[in-house]
């Protein structure tokens, strides 16, 4: 997924995409009812964030005590750290070096390159 944080704006609009096996997004801006493909103009910084693909043993998860879900949940995310498809710094709208300036309607591409960046 990637997600465009408007600097300065106020957080209530989503503006996001959820990338394809290529890594290609396309941009939908969000706000309540309102959906639109694109961006409005300005300044983003932008986080991309992917899960790793995590093993399906069949566990039927409804079926697990709470205590037998809270271990489940700990080794998952104990997995996904171990297993970062994309670099910590770029998941964090507070910490991304990643910046795009959207002008009006004109087509655009950002392409960011993971091997820049250390896991």
């Amino acid at each position: 997924m990637v997600t465009f944080h408007q600097e300065g704006g106020s957080g209530t609009v989503r503006i996001s995409g959820i990338t394809d096996a290529s890594g290609k997004a396309t941009i939908v801006t969000r706000l309540m009812d309102y959906k639109a493909e694109g961006s409005p103009s300005g300044t983003f910084s932008v986080t991309i964030f992917k899960n790793p693909e995590i093993p399906n043993d069949g566990v039927d998860v409804d079926r697990l005590s709470e205590d037998e879900r809270q271990k489940r949940a700990q080794q998952q995310a104990e997995f996904e750290d171990n297993n970062r498809v994309v670099p910590e710094a770029l998941t964090r709208s507070e910490t991304t070096p990643l910046r795009c300036i959207v002008k009006g309607k004109e087509d655009g591409t950002l392409v960011v390159d993971l091997t820049e960046f250390e896991k």
